[in-house]
């Protein structure tokens, strides 16, 4: 019984220990949170002429345009969630 015990307390620790993956290759092995990361993002999902792009925390806040729409974003290059703050249309 011992040796199942152990296994399983072995497997358990492991599984722990292992990063959650989101199945995006990109995003797995090559993030690290800083400003190319999140001007990857950015331009990945549509946004261009990415202006102002600073460090706010653990996220960085840019202005963008996306769908002809100037915006503010506060983008996770963790995560990978950019969330829209305010919006202007050209």
């Amino acid at each position: 019984m011992a040796p199942v015990r152990l296994w399983l307390t072995t497997a358990l620790i492991l599984l722990a220990a292992t990063p959650l993956r989101s199945g995006n290759y990109y995003w797995d092995h090559l993030r690290t949170g800083s400003a190319t990361d999140a001007l990857r993002l950015l331009k990945a999902q549509g946004y261009r002429d990415v202006k102002n792009l600073r460090r706010e925390g653990m996220r960085y806040e840019a202005t963008a345009t996306h769908n002809h729409t100037v915006m503010q974003v506060l983008v996770d290059p963790f995560t990978g969630i950019i969330i829209p703050i305010n919006a202007s249309s050209n």
